[in-house]
């Protein structure tokens, strides 16, 4: 059996509802007023009523959680109450997807990788824009000059100039402009 799960988010309850029964899904459920502190009931409605075989189809991964841990524990869930059996059906790609518990330690390996990245990434850009006493850079000067230059060198990409310069794309933009080949 094909169950539906949706929830209120950017598309939309009501276009959500019609790709779930227009994927055939014979029973549809969904979260019209999600808040944060809230749990996601008919989420945990949907999971009870799955069975071995059965798929919970949402149009995007997101639906199933607001955030990483959520969906996971959902993804859980669906592997615990129909041991292994359920599938969960992506809508945006058509894959069908099973959890296995070996995923968590990867999975988590790979986030706290990618988090570690960003946060150092992060740091180094916002430690070479301040100055002694805390300040942004100005951009001014042979600083501005150079960051015009690279700005309109088509070869650098404009989150590299944004980062060699501590600053944001639209920053960059605000200063000089749209970027184009035929700038100078």
């Amino acid at each position: 059996m094909l169950i539906g799960y949706w929830r209120n988010w950017p598309s939309g309850p009501k276009k959500q509802r019609e790709k779930l029964e227009a994927a055939g899904c014979e029973r549809v459920y969904g979260e019209s007023s999600p808040r944060m502190p809230e749990p996601l009931a008919e989420l945990a409605e949907a999971v009870r009523t799955l069975r071995p075989g059965d798929e919970i189809v949402v149009v995007a991964p997101e639906v199933l959680g607001r955030t990483q841990a959520e969906i996971l524990a959902a993804m859980t869930d669906i592997h615990r109450l129909t041991k292994g059996g359920a599938a969960i059906r992506d809508l945006s790609t058509g894959e069908a997807i099973r959890y296995h518990p070996d995923m968590h330690g990867p999975l988590d390996f790979v986030a706290r990788g990618a988090a570690a990245l960003g946060k150092r990434k992060m740091t180094a850009a916002n430690e070479a824009s301040r100055t002694k006493s805390g300040r942004k850079k100005a951009l001014v000067g042979k600083r501005k000059a150079a960051a015009e230059k690279d700005w309109r060198d088509m070869s650098l990409t404009g989150p590299q100039v944004a980062e060699k310069y501590g600053l944001s794309v639209q920053a960059l933009h605000n200063y000089f402009g749209a970027r184009s080949k035929s700038s100078s």
